[in-house]
């Protein structure tokens, strides 16, 4: 789901402040993307129990 609000964003026309991706400084199972908005608003999507995948 993360991904997904990133790629929605960007394509809404927000510009990356930090793609998705694992953030282990922030605990186990953290996983974020950051945007800014065309307003300047920096939004975060975030996950606190991710797991990986692959």
């Amino acid at each position: 789901m993360i991904n997904r609000l990133y790629e929605i964003a960007m394509r809404m026309g927000g510009s990356d402040e930090g793609g998705p991706g694992f953030r282990p400084q922030y605990g186990e199972g953290f996983y974020g993307a950051y945007v800014r908005d065309p307003d300047g608003n920096k939004l975060a999507f975030v996950c606190y129990d991710a797991t990986p995948t692959g």
